[in-house]
């Protein structure tokens, strides 16, 4: 979810159950010669689970507008023009980018592309994590301001339900995870009991 846009959703590459979704446009050409081109295209990238959307009862917008509700990581456009000069359009879900490629190139180029916007939303992810955490260990009021916020905030935290039961009441908010093999500076008190706090953990709201 949190790759995903006004648009619709955004799927990592290596999560998505079909890389890539190949429409063709057909213009004034046979519909028929269009559509055989795109099941050889098919064919030529099965590794990556592509489905062709040939449904000619939609124009081609609606057919995009589909594509990116999916959140399809990459789209190929195929029209006669494509056809003739022996190459096709690639259409990044991620940055909407466009880039022309020649058939004879396109096996080695597509694995290329989806590392490449596997790559683009994780490290768009984490710094997206990064912006928006606050360390926070003593001070009650600005942790509950940060929250309501919508930031994150990794604090001191004594483990306990009652505990997990007070950040709720009190920050609109609740424990999301406690990380692996972090603890809190010596001597930290956890805000919420006033007990000694034996682990951090991460406050924040699910939005």
């Amino acid at each position: 979810m949190i790759h995903s846009d006004n648009k619709g959703l955004v799927l990592p590459p290596r999560v998505a159950e079909n890389r890539i979704c190949i429409l063709p446009v057909f213009g004034k050409a046979d519909p028929a010669d269009v559509v055989e081109f795109c099941t050889i295209l098919k064919e030529m990238l099965r590794e990556h689970d592509p489905i062709v959307d040939d449904r000619q009862q939609h124009t081609f917008g609606y057919r995009i507008n589909e594509a990116e509700l999916s959140g399809i990581p990459l789209r190929i456009d195929v029209g006669p023009k494509e056809m003739q000069e022996g190459k096709v359009t690639l259409v990044r879900r991620d940055t909407g980018e466009k880039e022309s490629v020649l058939m004879r190139e396109l096996v080695q180029r597509i694995p290329v592309v989806l590392d490449n916007i596997h790559n683009n939303l994780f490290a768009r992810a984490k710094q997206s994590l990064e912006n928006n955490t606050v360390i926070e260990y003593q001070n009650l009021e600005r942790i509950k301001a940060l929250v309501n916020e919508g930031k994150i905030v990794l604090t001191g935290y004594d483990g306990t339900a009652a505990t997990d039961d007070k950040i709720r009441e009190q920050t609109g908010g609740k424990t999301l995870c406690v990380p692996f093999a972090q603890y809190p500076p010596e001597g930290t008190i956890c805000v919420f009991s006033g007990a000694p706090a034996s682990h951090v953990v991460y406050i924040g709201k699910s939005l």
